[in-house]
């Protein structure tokens, strides 16, 4: 290949270049590609065990990738499969919270669900981010007395939660929301969910 004024142009791939999540999904558009029937073709999306986002992040990686690129055909597949995901995604979303959370209680998916619905968290990489207050950890740590204690009689399980929501001293956060000299102000805001 040439250049305007008759260079010529040499392509050099570089190693390493690719973070590992664009890797995995580069590796599953290299095996897609491959398969020329619908049935194989969905079979190896369902192998991959992707969420409606690694689909999307899959089609930026097939379009920036020419050599992952997908015929018209398999793109067709590819975008019923992700619509036929999220509507998955959305039927059974209580179900995918207690899958996701190993979550033990109607009580406490129902609540988690409510919050999200409400914008004061969202789903994310396997877990959930708290975003009430710019995901200040105090309104979080009421939101999880309220949840799981709110008689102020049982166990909460810091450990699994500060995974979940990937961030530490759950436990001290809570204490403090919890014994603040005076209530906060943003409390209604999450009071409100619990209202049945």
């Amino acid at each position: 290949m040439y250049s305007d004024n008759g260079l010529k142009l040499i392509s050099v791939r570089l190693k390493g270049t690719l973070d590992d999540e664009t890797r995995k999904l580069f590796y599953i558009a290299k095996d897609i590609r491959k398969q020329l029937t619908k049935t194989r073709f969905i079979e190896m999306l369902d192998k991959a065990d992707l969420s409606v986002d690694d689909i999307d992040s899959l089609k930026s990686v097939i379009s920036y990738h020419t050599s992952v690129a997908l015929n018209p055909q398999q793109m067709k597949w590819l975008d019923e499969y992700s619509q036929q995901q999220a509507g998955r995604t959305h039927d059974n979303k209580e179900q995918l919270i207690r899958n996701r959370c190993d979550l033990p209680s109607d009580r406490e998916i129902k609540y988690f669900a409510r919050a999200v619905e409400a914008g004061l968290m969202r789903e994310s990489n396997g877990g959930y981010t708290w975003l009430h207050k710019g995901g200040r950890k105090a309104s979080l740590g009421y939101f999880i007395h309220e949840v799981f204690n709110p008689k102020g009689t049982e166990q909460i399980p810091y450990q699994r939660l500060e995974k979940l929501f990937n961030i530490t001293r759950l436990d001290v956060a809570l204490d403090q929301a919890i014994n603040s000299k005076t209530p906060q102000k943003w409390r209604p805001e999450i009071d409100v969910l619990f209202k049945d």
